[in-house]
């Protein structure tokens, strides 16, 4: 968040900058009161040092809080890898002597759609057992961090957990998508070493086939199921991710069950404050990527 332009200024100031390339990013920080740094898309050692030299860079550059797109299931303990690595960045957070907050995001409802594959053309899917997880939708989580940024220090360390109204299984999802679908859609739960042996067989290297299979550790142990109504504060009336993701993805539903007519669908516009335009949609949901 740069200091406002002085007359003559743009408004808007582009720089580039590389995880990999402490001074490159002090650059591209440079003026900013408030830094938001973004995870990245790796996992593992590689992960956590380029976000130290992230948060190094946003130091040096005299930022006065650093912002952090975590994950609400960050712990050292996690089964999930992409869960310890935001808890090692937190620590790093915590270390480098500027206020900083952790945006504990809700897991991102995108991740499931992958997950699914080419279930709406097959009408099955077939993944290891799982557990109920509050998906969350980026739109929303992007909305709430923009609130955020706008309201410096409401959140100090790490937020709450930031996620939608609902936590939904796999086999939660098939229901849905076979409601709004109106056709049947079947989930059959596989033993994770298969689904481990079908995901190198399709070319995936074998850690990150492990580190896929962390997530259904994660959910089985609960990782990913808090509902949490700090965020928005009418989480609870938040309606599934998946009325609005199914609808838009698959093109065999019913645009009747899908929206105005879903069950899961909510006409109120629930909408923390400050957001403006926002309110323009019905409600807030959740949605992803695999971390």
């Amino acid at each position: 968040m740069p200091r406002p332009p002085h007359p003559g200024e743009n408004a808007e100031r582009v720089r580039q900058g590389s995880f990999t390339d402490a001074a490159g990013l002090a650059h591209a920080f440079e003026g900013a009161s408030q830094v938001l740094i973004v995870s990245v898309d790796t996992m593992g050692e590689e992960c956590v040092r380029q976000h130290r030299t992230a948060i190094e860079a946003a130091v040096a550059a005299g930022a006065r809080r650093i912002l952090y797109t975590s994950h609400m299931g960050a712990s050292a303990t996690s089964h999930f890898q992409a869960c310890r690595d935001h808890a090692a960045t937190e620590e790093a957070l915590r270390a480098c002597g500027v206020p900083f907050t952790s945006l504990r995001n809700g897991f991102y409802t995108t991740s499931a759609l992958h997950f699914l594959g080419n279930a709406v053309e097959s009408g099955r899917f077939a993944l290891p057992e799982d557990g109920p997880v509050a998906w969350t939708a980026h739109a929303d989580l992007a909305d709430a961090t923009a609130a955020i940024l706008a309201d410096e220090g409401r959140f100090d360390g790490p937020t709450p957990p930031l996620t939608g109204g609902q936590s939904l299984s796999f086999d939660d999802i098939a229901a849905l998508a076979t409601e709004l679908a109106g056709r049947t859609m079947t989930r059959t739960t596989v033993p994770d070493d298969q689904f481990r042996e079908q995901l190198v067989s399709q070319g995936v290297p074998s850690e990150v086939a492990d580190q896929l299979l962390g997530i259904f550790a994660a959910g089985r142990a609960g990782e990913f199921a808090t509902v949490d109504p700090t965020w928005p504060p009418c989480s609870a009336a938040n309606p599934s991710p998946w009325a609005r993701c199914c609808a838009s993805n698959c093109p065999q539903a019913d645009p009747r069950r899908g929206s105005a007519g879903c069950r899961y669908r909510q006409s109120s516009p629930c909408r923390p404050p400050g957001q403006g335009q926002a309110d323009r949609r019905t409600a807030l949901c959740p949605r992803a990527e695999v971390s």
